[in-house]
């Protein structure tokens, strides 16, 4: 991910001449594919398609995106709602520069598995380290809400958006369980699966907790309470201790704060871009050479991670 809050807490500091009239677009683009994640994921709203939609979204995150990206400008630049679709697109952008830059950290800290059997432990690690961080910076930058509220769209806008993903996922990715409908759904279940799991005193997570143990995707979506019993984990790295890229091994000192920083460059860059195609000029070359084959987890398309630890003093926790 990272998940919502930081994104949205990112989104709203690093934006760039956006649509005042299109701001909620933007923030929802911020969230990037994960959306498609919780398609058909909440309890007593099952769907069908629902392992091909969530497939989408992982090939999104595990793909170059500068295709099916530039193929979303071209919808967009057709379209009667061009500026509304460039508005979105703006916060794609911003949720693909936040994750390529903090992912290899986070991956690093959290570790992960090949092994079927170990993948729901790491999955967890990955999502409650991310459900710190969004509580860390929630509180320090005043955006601690539940995060559901961020994620609110018009239902107009969200259909045009949903239709232009339909229109990108046939020219590019050809997930047939993709159509028009597939993101009006995704984000409905995304904030459901928001709300339900948020609870500002941190009560919900102890319920959580006996209901489903934690290993559980809803215990670790959950904020606690405090978080106290971590006081010896760094999460945010400001002491900028030592950590590997997850494929290269190449050795960093950055704090998270310092990678939001480069994140931030990285998006006046794409955003620059998005402004030259929203003229009509040709970006696809330019956009490739941004991305680098970089994929959402800030690692080549197709690396093979091989460096990790693992933060947590205990485990189950």
């Amino acid at each position: 991910m990272p998940a919502v809050i930081t994104h949205y807490t990112f989104a709203i500091q690093a934006m760039l001449d956006g649509e005042a009239r299109y701001r909620e677009a933007t923030i929802v683009g911020s969230q990037g594919p994960d959306p498609f994640f919780f398609y058909g994921q909440v309890p007593f709203h099952k769907r069908k398609n629902s392992d091909a939609v969530d497939s989408f979204g992982r090939d999104l995150h595990h793909t170059e995106i500068s295709a099916p990206y530039c193929r979303f400008i071209e919808v967009a630049a057709k379209s009667p709602d061009k500026d509304l679709l460039f508005a979105y697109i703006d916060g794609l952008l911003l949720h693909y520069c936040l994750d390529r830059n903090c992912h290899p950290y986070i991956f690093y800290m959290t570790g992960f598995t090949d092994d079927k059997d170990e993948k729901k432990k790491y999955s967890i690690s990955h999502m409650y380290f991310e459900t710190i961080i969004d509580y860390i910076l929630g509180h320090e930058n005043g955006t601690f809400a539940s995060p559901e509220v961020y994620l609110a769209l018009p239902k107009g806008q969200c259909a045009k958006i949903s239709s232009a993903w339909s229109e990108t996922n046939a020219a590019t990715l050809h997930n047939e369980g993709v159509d028009a409908r597939s993101f009006v759904y995704a984000l409905k279940d995304y904030r459901m699966a928001l709300k339900a799991a948020f609870s500002k005193t941190g009560k919900k997570k102890a319920l959580f907790k006996k209901l489903f143990g934690t290993e559980s995707h809803p215990w670790a979506m959950s904020y606690p309470q405090s978080i106290g019993e971590f006081k010896s984990i760094d999460f945010l790295n400001l002491s900028h201790k030592e950590w590997l890229d997850p494929v290269s091994g190449l050795a960093h000192k950055e704090s998270f704060l310092d990678l939001t920083g480069k994140a931030r460059k990285d998006y006046e860059r794409a955003h620059g871009l998005l402004i030259k195609a929203k003229s009509g000029a040709p970006i696809e070359a330019e956009l490739k050479a941004f991305v680098g084959g970089i994929d959402h987890d800030g690692v080549p398309v197709g690396g093979k991670k091989g460096f990790q630890t693992f933060v947590w003093p205990r485990w189950p926790l």
